[in-house]
């Protein structure tokens, strides 16, 4: 009986009150955010790929078997990735296309675990934009196989080892942004 009461209330109240709405509809939207440098910003998704050096390899894609020799089960030179991003764009082309500098990273682990910078292509204009990141990024933390231990190979010690140092690699992404 209760629920019924405050139901019943809700459907008789909330009706009146949405129509005593002191603020006309065109002041109900938020102000656009300040920009006095005409940067943009956005998120987006890509893929990085290692054309330099030797494949990575990382922990638990490597085993050294029964005669002792190094088998590698997967390399693993294209890496996806989440962005963050800033950009710049110059206007060509009636406005419809743009073109310019962008820098961006990928959060995680501490901060950061990549870096980099290119050139942004932006088809549109504003939110509903399509934009193509073409550049290269700094990745802080791969993993790889160490150099004298090679697939197919005899292992030179009985434990494998591994690797960490910061890489350069190729990048391309799509992001969604203003």
């Amino acid at each position: 009986m209760r629920a019924l009461l405050i139901t019943l209330l809700v459907l008789v109240a909330v009706p009146a009150w949405a129509q005593d709405d002191p603020v006309p509809e065109e002041r109900a939207e938020l102000p656009a955010l300040p920009n006095p440098f005409g940067l943009g910003w956005g998120a987006g998704m890509g893929l990085s790929d290692n054309f330099i050096g030797d494949p990575l390899v990382e922990e638990g894609d490597a085993f050294i078997d029964g005669n002792d020799i190094v088998r590698v089960t997967r390399f693993r030179d294209v890496k996806s990735r989440l962005i963050l991003e800033s950009h710049y764009t110059f206007r060509l082309i009636n406005g419809s296309l743009g073109v310019g500098p962008v820098m961006f990273v990928q959060p995680g682990g501490n901060l950061f675990t990549a870096a980099g910078g290119g050139l942004l292509f932006e088809l549109g204009e504003g939110p509903t934009s399509f934009n193509l990141i073409i550049g290269g990024l700094l990745d802080f933390d791969v993993t790889r196989l160490h150099p004298d231990y090679i697939d197919g190979f005899e292992a030179p010690t009985s434990q494998l080892a591994f690797v960490t140092r910061e890489e350069l690699q190729f990048f391309v992404g799509f992001v969604i942004g203003r």
